[in-house]
């Protein structure tokens, strides 16, 4: 049995069956937390328990409440007396759940219907641990952008090469369900990353256990930008130092082209979260001040593709609509005047 788990954590008696646990780590967002809370109680699939663990000490009066006015037994809020990240919300999480598949959530993403129905039953049909993943639809805070639909492709033959490579990772914890089977055998996620903390573990998960795919978009993955582009962007690179010492005694592992992905993918996504806040100025800031990192690690190519992301069609219809709604509180102002 694996130090990290504790299958002792159980339902009052004469409560559901519990076949999955759902674990929501929350921090200081009690308005978006109940909408992913809705999106679970509202699951065709009924016998699951869902573990919130807040972060926040000052919310626990608001949360309480707000657990209270679900009255649903099967949501079990827990809170920490000192806030201790996500990692660790997690792996309190996956501590204090009992069932054999666990399922994760962020707190400001949602879920469909049918998405723990159709996780279980792929977990149900296969003989061995897996780690299941779906599609999902990125969607923008206040729709700053169209919606995209992202299908789940199957999983590659070599999972952990393919992650080495940069080309193979399941986009958000929302979308997993994982066997806790897994957890028992190589442990939890790593609360010392900042960043990059789901890789690592579907990095160690993908040496022993298979990932299946479930094609179709089964959760909402929402997308904020401002200044938290930024502050992710120096997480990432500092979690991508902490991994490559963390693995660097393994002969078998190669970073560097890891490195260069998820360098250009960061930067290259950081800017469209600015572009869909329509933050274009902040993120041609961001582009000049990282130009000299990006030349290093992996040449000019991510720093034209961000430009063109930021200045796209898009950013013309922006700039037009910001004119003209200036135009129209200038008329506006203007009327006002002379009826006075």
């Amino acid at each position: 049995m694996s130090r990290f788990l504790n299958n002792s954590a159980s339902t009052s008696e004469g409560a559901l069956d519990v076949q999955m646990n759902v674990v929501i780590p929350t921090y200081r967002r009690p308005k978006l937390l109940a909408r992913a809370l809705d999106s679970v109680r509202n699951q065709a699939f009924t016998g699951f328990e869902c573990i919130i663990v807040n972060d926040s000490p000052c919310d626990r009066v608001v949360l309480d409440e707000l657990l209270t006015s679900f009255g649903d037994s099967r949501f079990r809020l827990l809170h920490n007396e000192t806030n201790m990240g996500g990692n660790y919300c997690r792996n309190r999480g996956i501590r204090e759940s009992s069932a054999p598949i666990i399922a994760f959530l962020d707190d400001d993403d949602e879920w469909g219907s049918e998405k723990l129905a159709k996780h279980y039953q792929v977990h149900s049909s296969c003989r061995s641990p897996v780690v299941v993943y779906s599609g999902y639809t990125l969607r923008w805070i206040e729709g700053a952008r169209p919606d995209q639909v992202r299908l789940a492709e199957n999983a590659p033959t070599d999972v952990p090469g393919e992650m080495i490579l940069g080309r193979f990772c399941p986009a958000t914890t929302s979308s997993v369900t994982v066997d806790r089977q897994c957890f028992s055998d190589v442990g939890v996620f790593d609360e010392l990353l900042p960043s990059l903390q789901d890789w690592d573990m579907w990095f160690r998960i993908s040496r022993k256990f298979e990932f299946v795919a479930i094609s179709e978009c089964l959760n909402v993955f929402h997308q904020h930008a401002g200044d938290r582009a930024s502050i992710n962007w120096e997480k990432r690179m500092r979690a991508l130092d902490l991994i490559e010492e963390k693995y660097n005694s393994d002969t078998s592992v190669d970073f560097g082209d890891l490195r260069r992905k998820i360098t250009d993918s960061a930067f290259i996504s950081n800017v469209v979260n600015y572009a869909g806040a329509n933050e274009y100025w902040n993120g041609l800031s961001f582009i000049f001040t990282n130009r000299k990192r990006l030349l290093g690690d992996v040449g000019c190519r991510p720093i034209l593709t961000a430009c063109l992301r930021l200045f796209s069609p898009q950013f013309l219809v922006d700039i037009q609509r910001t004119f003209r709604d200036k135009l129209t509180k200038k008329e506006l102002h203007k009327k006002r005047g002379t009826r006075a």
